[in-house]
């Protein structure tokens, strides 16, 4: 590919690569977090005091409402 000479012409083609890469909305804008919680089986050892089972959770909007995973 020819590069060309002239400053504003190169600006004005890396500007327009640019703007093709842009996304109209954020690819993702998303929380994740770790909790601990109890099975509630009566036989695990978290029923009995024991240490408890991780957990992940994950936030995000989807069609203008939060959802949760």
């Amino acid at each position: 590919m020819r590069i060309p000479d002239h400053p504003t012409f190169i600006l004005r083609l890396l500007q327009s690569r640019l703007k093709k890469l842009a996304t109209a909305s954020p690819i993702l804008a998303a929380s994740f977090g770790t909790y601990a919680h109890r099975c509630g089986r009566p036989s695990c050892r978290c029923h009995h005091g024991g240490p408890l089972h991780a957990g992940q959770h994950l936030t995000f909007k989807e069609g203008g409402k939060t959802r949760s995973i």
